[in-house]
């Protein structure tokens, strides 16, 4: 590949991009695990902890660091070398190959597979076919991304996402997706030229229960959705 910039500068209060590394990870899982308490409205919904957070990012964690990724996932580093936002990209190939049938034992996690596989399902329809099937390096996928409520309005997630376009193009890659639940994630995409290839709406989306579970997501935040970038 060519040159990449491991360290990269953030103009606000000494912030930098960081490289995920094997040294840094762990601590950036937890700080990504915790913001997701406040940053995604489906969370509070079924009233999620840190510990049943992490489990999602500790099975991808070895993809995060495969070739063909290699130094995209990042970590947000302050003035004092505290880690206080992460931001973890897989291959979307990979992960459907390494990671089929694996499903959570829990009973809350469960349900966002659920609504996570519906609007996947709506992705795949589009954009893969029998001439053009999914393979690797074709889709990039945010895994999860989060910053430290000190840290918010700062423009980090922003910036995290337009290192990870930019190295994306370099290494060949076609799209860049993310699940997003929050309207501002969706806005973040939208700014970028992104298009919603699948979604499910709060107020009526039902589990195989038939229980509207996402009901009391809070204003503004009104769907899931599988949002794309072309790169």
């Amino acid at each position: 590949y060519e040159f990449i910039c491991v360290r990269f500068l953030m103009s606000t209060r000494g912030v930098e991009l960081v490289s995920l590394s094997h040294e840094n990870v762990d601590q950036a899982f937890l700080v990504v695990a915790t913001a997701l308490l406040h940053d995604e409205p489906i969370n509070p919904c079924l009233d999620l902890s840190v510990e049943e957070n992490l489990p999602v990012l500790e099975d991808r964690k070895s993809l995060m660091f495969a070739d063909c990724v290699r130094d995209i996932s990042c970590c947000a580093v302050n003035e004092k070398g505290e880690i206080v936002g992460g931001f973890f990209f897989v291959d979307l190939y990979m992960e459907e190959t390494q990671l089929s049938g694996k499903h959570s034992e829990n009973a809350k996690m469960k349900i966002i597979e659920e609504a996570m596989d519906s609007i996947h399902a709506q992705y795949r329809s589009f954009r893969f076919k029998k001439n053009l099937p999914l393979r690797k390096n074709r889709v990039l996928k945010i895994v999860m991304r989060g910053v430290s409520q000190k840290y918010r309005r700062q423009r980090l997630a922003s910036r995290a996402l337009d290192r990870a376009i930019a190295l994306a193009r370099q290494r060949g890659y076609s799209y860049l997706i993310s699940e997003t639940s929050s309207a501002y994630t969706k806005q973040t995409f939208l700014n970028r030229g992104g298009i919603s290839r699948g979604n499910l709406f709060y107020s009526s989306w039902s589990d195989s229960s038939g229980i509207v579970r996402f009901a009391d997501a809070e204003p503004p935040h009104e769907s899931l959705d599988l949002m794309e970038i072309q790169l």
